[in-house]
């Protein structure tokens, strides 16, 4: 049996290989061009830090940094703010002791949280706390709905803090 090779196709193949090769070339030089001048000062990229999502971190991220927020409930304006626990359990025990060492005899734990950020609002017998893990939004917002969720125009942000990951 003998077989034939159709004219050209030897030179094609060559051809298309060297267009695949100049394309990654360039694709590469690029990239290396580019990673370069965002390092330079007085680029826009130079003094940027890029944060993980507003501080939302992948739903199948094990938690490793919990943050609690306890209030007074004895009419005092104390609370107890904890944003590097190790566990739920430990973040919400520091922050309902900081709370009471501040000088408050009742204290709650109003949420806590994990590798996120959260926002507390007080006003005259009312306060609102809001989560970036609810929100799905940055903690700018995160602290607008704080404010929306205690419900005067007295409320205020008194606290907010972030559990970023390790």
């Amino acid at each position: 049996m003998l077989l034939v090779r159709p004219p050209g196709i030897l030179t094609k193949g060559l051809t298309s290989m060297k267009l695949i090769s100049s394309l990654s070339a360039c694709c590469l030089l690029a990239t290396a061009v580019s990673s370069v001048s965002a390092q330079q000062p007085g680029s826009v990229q130079y003094n940027t830090q890029v944060l993980p999502a507003n501080g939302i971190v992948a739903r199948n991220a094990s938690p490793d940094r919990w943050g609690a927020i306890a209030i007074a409930t004895d009419k005092s304006d104390h609370l107890g703010w904890k944003d590097d626990g190790t566990s739920r359990d430990q973040a919400e025990a520091s922050a309902l002791e900081l709370c009471r060492s501040a000088g408050a005899t009742k204290c709650k734990v109003v949420g806590s949280f994990a590798n996120s950020c959260a926002a507390l609002a007080l006003g005259p017998d009312r306060y609102g706390v809001s989560f970036t893990a609810d929100t799905r939004r940055s903690v700018a917002y995160t602290k607008k709905e704080a404010v929306r969720k205690c419900g005067v125009e007295d409320c205020r942000i008194v606290r907010s803090g972030c559990t970023i990951p390790n």
